[in-house]
């Protein structure tokens, strides 16, 4: 089993009692991992490390999987990556947490992706409030 299969693997159980509104949680972490794999800022960063970023990258926030247990099994660079797009516990300073994530290409790309599936996810739901909030969320990302 490679590292993207094992991330999903281990996601899907994680997840395995939230879902993504009507859909079990995975349809989410592999619409993530569809766009990002796409995004022209991924070319050199490693489709299997995108695709394992990807489906890890709620984890930590949603789990009770640790960063240790991701730094054991998939290695620094992906535990690094899921631990910057995990919103810490209050008091959470999101100018912090957007700007850290911005340090990191990996990071950044995963967060785009994730923003852009919310984004059009809300739209097709015809949910408004949703909708603007993802949108300043990417263009707080890709702004400068």
């Amino acid at each position: 089993m490679n590292k993207p299969q094992l991330a999903l693997h281990l996601a899907s159980f994680a997840h395995r009692a939230q879902s993504y509104g009507s859909h079990p949680y995975t349809y989410h972490l592999e619409g993530v991992a569809e766009l990002a794999i796409d995004h022209v800022w991924a070319n050199d960063l490693g489709i299997d490390t995108i695709q394992t970023v990807c489906y890890l990258h709620d984890i930590l926030e949603d789990t009770a999987i640790s960063k240790e247990t991701l730094l054991n099994i998939f290695g620094s660079e992906v535990a690094d990556a899921v631990s910057l797009l995990t919103k810490s516990e209050p008091p959470f300073d999101y100018d912090l947490y957007i700007s850290n994530i911005k340090k990191s290409r990996l990071a950044l790309v995963v967060k785009v992706a994730d923003a852009t599936f919310n984004l059009r996810e809300s739209a097709l739901q015809g949910n408004k409030k949703r909708v603007e909030r993802y949108a300043k969320l990417l263009c707080s990302l890709v702004g400068e």
